[in-house]
């Protein structure tokens, strides 16, 4: 299934299974979040409203306020009826023992000193109560009564408001108001300090502020009502605030009806008579808000167990789907690696060196792959092809030679053999005849062999060229003729040197005379490669193999010759593509590390200062995704040109893989100058480049790092234009940063 698999897509396949994962993280944490907003929102509510100290204000309130202590005191002094004053009694005990519990409670000095106010104003009530009912026992009238336990309401009052402003603030009250908290400012309106306090007041003293002030509280008491009524209420909470409501419109009505009363100089006692309204509706009301309020606080405490709940097992089964998932991710990429990346690899690796030991009977594998690794095979295929056709080749010409060898000495044989012939036969002048025609047919059978060896020169395909000690040709077979573009007749009698360059002939020339004066030089006998010249001039490279012979007593050279350019190509076309990107045409990553190391070795050797810059390309992938892979292609080789044009020729500018690129630059001050180069790389892959008729617009983060300024380990001087680059991209993009030790972790100056 993944035989055929391109390394590309591999790494986009890692992308996605990587993507898929972090879109099922997103969501269980979106998820998890909604739970815990909502834990988080009850769990307030939950304390404001469970508060002990929020409860005992309630509950001071309740016992001091309306229908307690003052609602039921001012009631003893207008009716006289001692049913009150056991009333009060009670509450008065209901208060002081609400105090003492929120004096255990108390942590703040504003919180003593307001629970003392209160303590000692609740005293002077319990004071002034029995000298109420004495007044009452000698039938006094409700104005004296009133003017006589007259009480400073204001300690206390103080006292009340100090405790709830320490609640709103411990409790939030500003960013979560809770229906506790609104039932408590309900009280405070109406109770003690508010709307019946001031109203039963203005009833017993008839003075204008009093009034004011009770109609000021019942408008903040029915705002509170209010407030209560746009949280979210059940149909006894809306009861209660009905018989509320109702009471504080029943008194207000008749706040205008005792003022009427006072003109016309009615009796207190005969007032009250006519105003007085039952509080029994209304008390019950504030009673069912707080049963309600206690109902709703367990209710809210059951969500947050439900949730707590959720979220436990979300996360316990969220937690180990991702542990599995990764786990399978992990083994997925370790066995597609090792399979079809590492593997294959590895099996090129081990072909490439069994042929750099010229074990040329192994099998390449893979060539027949539709990708990276089956190029490559292809490749290492056709070097092995080469080297078997170099191989024949030079078996052919070593077969050749010893031929020729074998051939040249039998001729000289057979001369030397018919000049023996022949001074025999001038000694012996009776054998005249008989040697004559033993050297002719002697000759003969020379000249043959000498026919035979042309014809085995004349048919081997590389250039063999004798030539004299001196170097001047005397043979120059049809295999050299095609190689170099001349006929025999036009070099024979010529300097071998015509063949070579302009700038070897020298050289060669001091090679020959140490020949010819009987001094060996290391190309004799040996196979070497050299540059030639063809006759139009055009150079090439050969495979040169020279021997030495003597043929009577002059000293010959024999050259064979073989034009090696179509495997120079493949060798460095191989050695091309393991070097250069395939896309761009830059170094890969390769071709980087080894540049890396050399510029690093180059600026210890000549005391200058290397620069890394690592490149990434920003706004990229969203390219790929509109427009397609081949757009995103095209702007790849575009941005690459645009590097080649803003660096020199003598820079190193690589692509590491996808949008990541990286240059070096060596140079005497160069970081004194890396500025330019990169702002000007930056303004210029920022301008909007048309692809394929589309219009597109990226930009290019840098993070840079110096040698020997920043460090001088190579794999810490990749950390830190890393980071640099990191930087970069979190300081807005399309900029340039420069790592620094000395001042901070990245140095920049923004484009």
């Amino acid at each position: 299934m993944f035989n055929n698999i391109k390394l590309k897509t591999v790494s986009w396949l890692f992308a996605v299974l990587i993507a898929t994962l972090c879109g099922v993280l997103a969501l269980t944490n979106v998820y998890l979040n909604r739970n815990i907003t909502l834990i988080d929102t009850t769990w307030q509510h939950y304390q404001t409203d469970r508060s002990e100290k929020a409860r005992l204000e309630s509950s001071l309130r309740a016992a001091i306020g309306y229908g307690g202590m003052i609602h039921n005191f001012k009631n003893y002094v207008l009716r006289h009826d001692h049913h009150y004053r056991e009333e009060v009694h009670t509450d008065i005990g209901a208060v002081r023992a609400i105090l003492k519990q929120f004096s255990a409670l108390t942590s703040s000095t504003a919180e003593e000193v307001a629970l003392e106010d209160i303590r000692n104003v609740v005293a002077q009530y319990d004071e002034q109560l029995h000298m109420a009912a004495a007044m009452i026992d000698n039938e006094r009238t409700t104005g004296e009564i009133d003017r006589a336990v007259r009480i400073n309401d204001q300690p206390a009052l103080r006292g009340m408001q100090t405790l709830g402003q320490v609640l709103k603030t411990n409790d939030m009250a500003d960013a979560l108001l809770s229906k506790g908290r609104i039932v408590a400012d309900i009280r405070a309106a109406i109770g003690y300090g508010g709307f019946i306090h001031y109203y039963k007041n203005y009833l017993l003293r008839s003075e204008a502020e009093l009034l004011n002030q009770a109609r000021r509280h019942l408008q903040m008491a029915l705002q509170s009502i209010e407030r209560y009524r746009q949280q979210p209420t059940n149909r006894a909470e809306e009861v209660a605030l009905q018989d509320i409501t109702a009471m504080l419109t029943e008194y207000s009505g008749q706040l205008q009806h005792i003022s009427k009363l006072f003109i016309e100089d009615v009796d207190v006692d005969e007032i009250d008579r006519r105003v007085k309204i039952d509080d029994k509706p209304a008390l019950r009301g504030l009673q069912a808000l707080d049963r309600e309020i206690s109902l709703q606080v367990e209710r809210s405490s059951s969500r947050v167990s439900e949730a707590l709940l959720v979220v436990t097992r979300t996360l316990s089964v969220g937690t180990w789907g991702v542990i599995i998932s990764m786990l399978l991710v992990a083994l997925f990429a370790f066995w597609l690696m090792q399979a079809r990346v590492i593997g294959p690899l590895l099996r090129l690796t081990r072909s490439m060196t069994q042929l750099a030991k010229n074990d040329l009977d192994i099998e390449i594998a893979l060539h027949y792959r539709d990708n990276e690794l089956g190029e490559m095979a292809q490749a290492v295929r056709v070097f092995k092809r080469n080297m078997v056709e170099r191989k024949q080749a030079e078996d052919e010409l070593e077969a050749a030679n010893q031929e020729m060898n074998a051939q040249l000495e039998n001729i000289h044989r057979l001369r030397e053999k018919s000049e023996d012939q022949t001074t025999k036969a001038l000694a012996l002048a009776e054998g005249l005849a008989a040697a004559r025609e033993t050297a002719e047919q002697a000759v003969a059978r020379a000249e043959k062999d000498e026919q035979q060896v042309s014809a085995i020169l004349n048919s081997v395909r590389d250039a063999i060229i004798t030539s004299s000690a001196e170097g001047i040709i005397e043979t120059f077979n049809p295999g050299a003729e095609d190689i170099f573009g001349y006929k025999a007749h036009e070099v024979i009698g010529k300097s071998v040197s015509l063949l070579m360059p302009e700038e070897m002939r020298e050289t060669h020339a001091g090679y020959m005379n140490r020949f010819a004066e009987g001094y060996a030089t290391r190309d004799v006998n040996t196979t070497v490669e050299q540059t030639a010249q063809r006759r139009n001039g055009e150079t090439f490279a050969a495979e040169i193999t020279l021997s030495s012979m003597r043929m009577g007593k002059a000293l010959k050279v024999m050259a064979v010759m073989r034009d090696i350019t179509e495997r120079k190509r493949a060798e460095e076309e191989i050695k091309r593509m393991a070097m250069s990107d395939p896309l761009t045409g830059l170094a890969n990553r390769n071709r980087f590390n080894s540049r890396l190391m050399e510029s690093i070795a180059l600026a210890n050797r000549y005391k200058q200062d290397m620069v890394l810059m690592l490149i990434d390309l920003d706004r990229f992938k969203p390219v790929n995704d509109t427009y397609g892979h081949p757009v995103g292609d095209a702007l790849l080789q575009q941005v690459a040109q645009i590097m080649l044009d803003c660096f020199r020729e003598v820079d190193t500018v690589a692509r590491l893989g996808g949008d990541e690129f990286a240059v070096i630059l060596n140079g005497e001050e160069i970081t004194e100058e890396l500025q330019v180069p990169a702002q000007r790389l930056i303004e210029q892959i920022s301008q909007p480049q048309v692809i394929e008729g589309h219009t597109i617009n990226i930009g290019a983060s840098i993070g840079i790092s110096c040698y020997p300024s920043c460090s001088t380990d190579i794999e810490e001087l990749q950390r830190q234009a890393d980071e640099a680059l990191y930087q970069a991209k979190n300081g807005g993009r399309n900029t340039f940063k420069l790592y620094c030790e000395t001042s901070s972790p990245a140095v920049s100056t923004e484009s």
